[in-house]
């Protein structure tokens, strides 16, 4: 698993620190600035976090929802296929994403 994300944003670095702490799987963390030399758009890079996983992208919740899959709490992600809970993941997260700057996360 290979996660692009912002390394200039607190709550990402943050979000991995934390990550890197609860994982029982490896994860490949690169920032996204090499996106682009991985065929990736870096614009949508830098809109939300993306996931290269078996060949496939994901991107915003979904990648979070997979990422979480690699943690010791994996137990707790079938919640996140419940109706409804994706969209409204989606939205919180593309929310969250829009005023990452705004706050002081660290």
């Amino acid at each position: 698993m290979i996660v692009y994300y912002d390394e200039q944003c607190p709550i990402c670095r943050k979000s991995r620190r934390l990550i890197e702490s609860i994982e029982r799987k490896p994860v490949q963390w690169v920032p996204l600035e090499s996106a682009e030399a991985c065929g990736l758009d870096p614009e949508s890079c830098f809109e939300q976090i993306h996931v290269e996983y078996r060949g496939k992208i994901y991107k915003g919740f979904y990648a979070l929802r997979l990422i979480l899959w690699q943690t010791r709490f994996y137990f707790l992600v079938p919640l996140l296929y419940i109706p409804g809970v994706s969209w409204l993941g989606q939205k919180c997260y593309l929310f969250i994403a829009k005023r990452r700057y705004r706050f002081d996360w660290e």
